[in-house]
């Protein structure tokens, strides 16, 4: 048996650790006292190997849109592991690019294992993290990129590594302003990410960091623990857990007016339905209001996903005004662009020389010139009354 078994002294309490966040090496890291006759004792001299994915997802819609976003995966050598003598485990001597930003940390004073400690100790490894992902930002922002250890597509397989903590960043292959603090609805603090692309989809990846080599973790708990007598992995495989959020385009409708006949204020109402793989996916009415012959628009941002098929079309212009370019509008949504549709309107100059129509049924607008809407969600319309204009036109 081995005479090691259940020591808890302070000085086994206070070896060095960490907590990685990544699948299989998830966990905290530990050493063990070396115990006579181990037969499997780490060996930092062996090579390690590590296969880093872009998602541990399982589904297939979000498993092929990934691929398009073509990620790879920047390692970064952070820290070397270095031998404890007479302990099965290692600890770590931090790089020079990370020495003055990165601190390796100890066990916490809190009760060893305790919710206290998991949670003390986790948050330090979490800040570390961090650090040393800003220190790669730095670097980037002041056009002194660091160069990676290794840069490979996600999914393949680097060989050749040596016994160490690395920092995991994942990007676009073609992004290159990749950096990007994020912006919490609920108010939480921002944090830092990297991302990539697809049309549809943007993929937010927080920093990781990996430590090699390193056990497998424990079936129920999902934790690694160094002390365990199981072997040590010297080739391993993880993913990165990436958040997903649609992209959104925008969409500008226009309205030109070139005549305007100033007796009452001008007002056009369009309707927008947007369909997403043939789906209607988003149906809305805008309205715009002239006091004099312009142009104006309709600025429609952050509802459009990229990619939905959009008609515009103008559904009521007034008694007397018609469009000099008539039928819907039909455009699709792109990124880091703004589309545009086009309307242009004129007087009837008929008008001008039999009168005005006195009366016509107007969908009703509220006190901001919107179309106000009945409960199956359609304009509610009204009669108008417009003025008469036929005296004035008896005086020209």
């Amino acid at each position: 048996m081995n005479k090691w078994k259940g020591l808890k002294s302070a000085h086994v309490k206070r070896l060095i650790g960490c907590t990685l966040a990544l699948g299989l090496l998830a966990g905290t890291l530990k050493a063990a006292p070396l115990f006579a006759g181990a037969a499997d004792k780490v060996d930092l001299t062996s090579a390690c190997s590590v296969t880093v994915g872009a998602s541990s997802s399982t589904d297939k819609e979000f498993i092929d849109d990934i691929a398009k976003a073509k990620v790879v995966i920047d390692y970064y050598l952070v820290a070397k592991a270095a031998e404890k003598k007479g302990y099965d485990g290692y600890t770590f001597e931090v790089a020079d690019t990370f020495k003055n930003d990165v601190t390796i940390p100890d066990n916490i004073d809190q009760d060893y294992g305790s919710d206290e400690w998991k949670k003390a100790w986790n948050d330090t490894w979490s800040e570390q993290v961090v650090k040393a992902a800003e220190v790669v930002k730095t670097a980037y922002d002041a056009g002194n990129a660091l160069t990676p250890d290794e840069s490979v597509p996600a999914g393949t397989k680097v060989t050749g590594l040596e016994a160490g903590l690395y920092l995991l960043i994942a990007r676009g292959e073609n992004v290159t302003d990749y950096f990007e603090m994020t912006k919490p609805k609920d108010g939480s603090d921002p944090k830092l990410v990297s991302v990539a692309y697809t049309d549809r989809y943007k993929y937010s990846f927080t920093p990781e960091l990996v430590s090699m080599p390193t056990k497998a973790p424990d079936p129920a708990t999902g934790v690694i623990d160094t002390t365990a007598d199981t072997p040590w992995l010297y080739d391993a495989t993880v993913n990165m857990k990436p958040e997903r959020e649609t992209r959104f385009g925008s969409l500008k409708i226009v309205k030109d007016l070139l005549v305007y006949e100033d007796h009452d204020p001008a007002t056009f109402i369009f309707n927008l339905d947007a369909y997403v793989d043939g789906k209607l996916y988003f149906s809305n009415v805008y309205t715009l209001t002239f006091t004099s012959a312009c142009e104006e628009y309709v600025l429609i941002e952050d509802v459009l996903p990229v990619g939905a098929e959009v008609t515009v079309s103008e559904i009521y212009g007034g008694p007397i005004y018609h469009q000099t370019v008539t039928g819907p509008q039909t455009v699709t949504i792109v990124a880091d662009d703004i589309v545009e549709t086009r309307f242009e309107n004129t007087y009837y100059e008929w008008r001008k020389r039999y009168g005005a129509i006195t009366n016509h049924f107007d969908p009703k607008l509220d006190e901001n010139g919107q179309v106000v809407l009945g409960e199956d969600g359609k304009p509610v319309y009204e009669w108008s009354k417009y003025k008469d204009s036929r005296e004035e036109v008896k005086k020209q």
